[in-house]
């Protein structure tokens, strides 16, 4: 990364799969790796091979290390709360929860 990113450049070892809705509440995590040398993969993996996929197996076995970024999302089977309606003529003066939302509830001072 230290040269730039040349990700258009690599080989695809696992192509993008949407997710699924979950039988139960599930999280997705994503791991970005710094490599030394050309990771060969013997064939794509399907969908069934990723389920119990062994991400610290993998990076020891190829020598990767730490990941150098990650994310992750969660989806759960539980619908969400009903967002509470604002009428046009509720008045600015209202108390409304301002707290932020999403990662900015995150972000420290």
């Amino acid at each position: 990364m230290a040269n730039g990113y040349y990700g258009q450049a690599g080989t695809v070892g696992a192509s993008y799969y949407l997710p699924t809705i979950p039988y139960d509440d599930h999280r997705y995590t994503f791991f970005l790796y710094c490599q030394q040398d050309l990771i060969k993969v013997k064939k794509e993996m399907d969908a069934s091979q990723r389920l119990r996929f062994n991400t610290k197996k993998f990076t020891k076995k190829y020598g990767l290390g730490n990941p150098v970024a990650a994310n992750f999302f969660a989806l759960s089977t539980e619908a969400p709360e009903p967002a509470e309606e604002i009428s046009e003529s509720s008045s600015e003066s209202e108390s409304h929860d301002s707290r932020p939302g999403g990662l900015l509830a995150f972000i420290p001072n």
